[in-house]
């Protein structure tokens, strides 16, 4: 077997994991949701990746999931075009 970038690999599984669409109306896509990361280190490479965690800075809730259903605070983050 051949040597593999974990990171890359690993990257890709989280990145289909969490996709969601701009237009969709989720914790993720809200100005208040604050995104976890996961810091990865492979041999000399390091790196952070979005894990499936964040939390409300609005509510101050706990364990939000960016798929989530919005609360009542929701509002469109502004980099939307």
């Amino acid at each position: 077997m051949k040597n593999v970038n974990l990171g890359v690999v690993i990257m890709g599984i989280i990145t289909r994991m969490l996709f969601v669409a701009e237009d969709e109306k989720v914790c993720c896509n809200c100005k208040y949701f604050v995104q976890f990361y996961t810091l990865y280190s492979y041999h000399q490479d390091k790196f952070f990746t979005a894990c499936n965690a964040g939390y409300c800075v609005q509510k101050r809730m706990k364990n939000r999931n960016p798929k989530q259903k919005v609360c009542e605070h929701f509002e469109w983050k502004q980099d939307r075009e």
